[in-house]
């Protein structure tokens, strides 16, 4: 009876019956087959080719081709029809005015491979021909890939690229900046300026997150393109992870990130100020006012809400500064307040200078 043999590597399958005795011719040369397969470089010459090459079974049975030599013109290597399997295709073409592509017999992509010496690819090829994962360029030979951080294309991840991946990258921003997907999460952007700046978003698609933290010492301005559900300041040591949602707008995924000099009512440790006064700082902290303060406008941004603690046993009166419309939250009152012995009251700005206080001991 004849052997029959695999389609992909070649492999000799004997007959019932056959090689009595000497399975050894069959079975040997099989395994050194699977060994070059799985551990072995096929280097091939290509100088003086050019136009259309056609690659033997017995060539492709290792899973790295080396393609060597220079090319007297562009070549196309083709892949039997029939064949199926993954390789990685090295350009070792010194002639790098011309092109080596790989192609399948059966029709199909092919692929061309970046000319410079060392570029390479990975492909897979299946009944429908060559699904390519390429063609890389590291034209250094080295199969770590060049990508840098935050690089979105198909080059291979080196170990630092997986590492930034995994623990998060920074970029410090100290000017007014337009953001792309390029700055996205997991990247962490570091605003920091003595001034304000303003950062600008894209337009908010599905998935795209920005980590975005204040380390300077003065504000942020946040510039939509649409809406959100975060206010449009931050001030100096918050942080806020913003992501879109597909439907136009930027959601806050998580607040207070940090444990920077700000701080955001409702979290724990919510920082004293120094201030007596409440300035753009203050939002998100506490003030002393054992004299009393004023509450003065275009200070504070909407959405901006800080409390003010008497600790002293004296009554004292919160001014409604100049172009301030002060309210007591739940009644039409607007105007000075007045704030009890050893009592404390939230203030919430409203926008345009319209703020709302409440709180034990207010009137």
């Amino acid at each position: 009876m004849t052997s029959t043999y695999t389609p992909n590597i070649n492999l000799q399958k004997p007959a019932n019956g056959d090689l009595a005795n000497t399975w050894d011719t069959a079975v040997n040369p099989n395994m050194a087959a699977i060994d070059q397969k799985f551990g072995a470089v096929t280097t091939i010459n290509i100088t003086g080719n050019s136009g259309t090459v056609a690659l033997t079974q017995n060539q492709l049975v290792a899973s790295e081709i080396f393609l060597t030599g220079a090319l007297t013109g562009n070549a196309t290597y083709t892949i039997p029809s029939g064949v199926q399997g993954y390789w990685l295709f090295v350009n070792g073409n010194s002639a790098t005015s011309y092109s080596v592509t790989i192609a399948y017999a059966g029709g199909g992509t092919s692929v061309t491979i970046p000319n410079t010496s060392g570029n390479f690819a990975f492909l897979v090829c299946d009944p429908g021909g060559i699904k390519k994962t390429g063609p890389f360029t590291d034209n250094s030979y080295s199969y770590g890939a060049t990508a840098s951080y935050g690089d979105k294309t198909t080059k291979l991840a080196t170990t630092a690229f997986v590492t930034n991946a995994i623990n998060g990258a920074q970029t410090l921003l100290t000017g007014n900046t337009t953001l792309s997907a390029a700055n996205a999460w997991p990247i962490n952007i570091l605003g920091s300026s003595s001034s304000p700046i303003t950062f600008t978003f894209p337009s908010p698609s599905a998935r795209l997150m920005f980590a975005i933290s204040n380390v300077g010492t003065s504000t942020i301005s946040l510039s939509f393109p649409s809406g959100t559900d975060y206010k449009t300041v931050m001030y100096p040591g918050e942080a806020v992870l913003l992501a879109g949602d597909g439907g136009g707008f930027y959601r806050v995924v998580s607040n207070g990130l940090n444990s920077g000099s700000g701080g955001t009512v409702g979290f724990r440790n919510i920082p004293l100020s120094g201030n007596t006064t409440g300035a753009a700082a203050d939002a998100g902290k506490y003030l002393r006012i054992p004299s009393g303060t004023t509450i003065n406008s275009g200070i504070f941004s909407e959405g901006d809400t800080f409390v003010l603690l008497n600790n002293t046993a004296t009554p004292v009166t919160i001014t409604q500064g100049g172009g301030v419309t002060l309210r007591l939250t739940g009644t039409t009152s607007t105007g000075n307040r007045t704030l009890g012995a050893y009592s404390m009251a939230t203030v919430f700005c409203d926008g345009s200078n319209v703020f709302y206080v409440s709180g034990a001991g207010v009137s």
